[in-house]
């Protein structure tokens, strides 16, 4: 085996700067994209509950949510008048209503981001966006398009896994992750003892990633996860191996500082939710 090849990180293929312009483009207009209609959905749920304080709805629990599993744990039950029934029905018709309103708006939030982003020169959200972030990452530009998907098509629904039943390869991904993000952080402030961020260039690093995306991947065929699960990790490998995108550095392709940032709320978030159900 040619060792030198695959440490090799003198030799690599960069991307087509036509098609590296585009990519910034097409990757800023996703994830903008799918950040008004996150952005859009928050509201208009907001709208329907507004009594529900937005920090404890993101948390995912709440006071009254507890007292009704505490109430249920206990067996109490109380009797049910019609009234009650009859104010159920039509607080369900209203948000089938609003979620019916909030899909056809779905489409019109994508499409004016996509236009706002075509605009010409600095009258374009993705010129300030490359010129202080450069171009997202592949695996930012995927999720985002696959969470927009989700939306548009009306297949996006509110996470159903209880929080204490949390799946390690989830909690892996997200791990890897946030490591992957310190060590390139410590890299850049010349705090490591060897240069991690050029090993992203070597071949062997794409046969590595190749490995424990795979591993990462298969519980999420085999449990029949959502598409993020499936698809976010190999379609990253698929444009990065084909177009080199967006920099010719794997790492550029994992990881980029807006991802490793909201990969810390995420981590937050899934502590907070397992702390709480474990009261």
């Amino acid at each position: 085996m040619n060792w030198a090849f695959w440490t090799s990180t003198h030799a690599s293929a960069l991307p087509v700067p036509e098609l590296a312009r585009l990519w910034m483009w097409l990757g800023w207009s996703v994830v903008l994209a799918a950040l008004l209609l996150a952005v859009s959905n928050a509201l208009s749920g907001r709208r329907e509950n507004p009594g529900r304080p937005a920090f404890r709805s993101w948390l995912g629990t709440s006071k009254n949510r507890r007292e009704r599993f505490e109430c249920k744990a206990d067996g109490a039950q109380r009797p049910r008048h019609i009234k009650e029934i009859g104010e159920e029905a039509s607080t369900a018709q209203r948000s089938n209503r609003a979620a019916q309103q909030v899909f056809r708006g779905a489409w019109l939030v994508a499409a004016l981001a996509v236009l706002w982003c075509a605009l010409p020169g600095t009258l374009s959200p993705a010129y300030w966006l490359g010129l202080a972030f450069q171009s997202p990452s592949a695996l930012t530009v995927a999720l985002c398009l696959l969470s927009l998907i989700g939306h548009l098509t009306g297949t996006a629904g509110r996470e159903t896994t209880p929080a204490r039943r949390i799946r390690p390869h989830i909690v892996c991904a997200t791990g890897l992750g946030l490591l992957l993000g310190w060590i390139l952080l410590l890299d850049t402030l010349a705090l490591l003892p060897v240069q991690f961020y050029v090993l992203g260039w070597s071949p062997a690093a794409v046969a590595v990633t190749f490995l424990v995306c795979t591993l990462l991947t298969l519980p999420g065929w085999l449990q029949s996860g959502t598409p993020m699960e499936r698809w976010a990790l190999p379609s990253v490998l698929l444009v990065f191996v084909a177009l080199r995108l967006p920099s010719g550095n794997l790492w550029d392709a994992l990881l980029d500082p807006c991802l490793w940032i909201t990969l810390h709320g995420y981590a937050l978030r899934a502590m907070v939710r397992w702390l709480r159900s474990n009261k």
